[in-house]
């Protein structure tokens, strides 16, 4: 499995239009790309956070590294390099997990 996290600063003013352009191409990826799931967060100090699973680096490179995505979801992601004034990519592949069966 590979994680990855997308951290960083969003221009002011753009907050909203950044969020909603991330929920709708993460949907894309999740509904039809193979990804596991996403999730967005904010910190208190305006750090803003996006995880996403993949089930392995493959999945994902394959995806983001296609040019036939549609083009609507295209603009989205041109959108997002938009609203972001700095960001870092880090990617996590999975060692081992323990999980709360109770």
């Amino acid at each position: 499995m590979l994680t990855v996290i997308y951290q960083g600063t969003i221009k002011k003013g753009k907050e909203k239009e950044y969020q909603d352009a991330w929920h709708q191409c993460a949907e894309y990826f999740v509904n039809h790309c193979g990804a596991l799931n996403s999730s967005l967060y904010k910190t208190e100090n305006n750090i803003w956070v996006a995880i996403s699973k993949w089930p392995d680096k493959e999945t994902r490179d394959r995806v983001w590294h296609n040019s036939n995505l549609p083009p609507t979801t295209l603009a989205l992601i041109n959108k997002l390099k938009d609203c972001i004034e700095s960001y870092q990519e880090i990617a996590l592949h999975l060692v081992d997990t323990i999980t709360n069966k109770g």
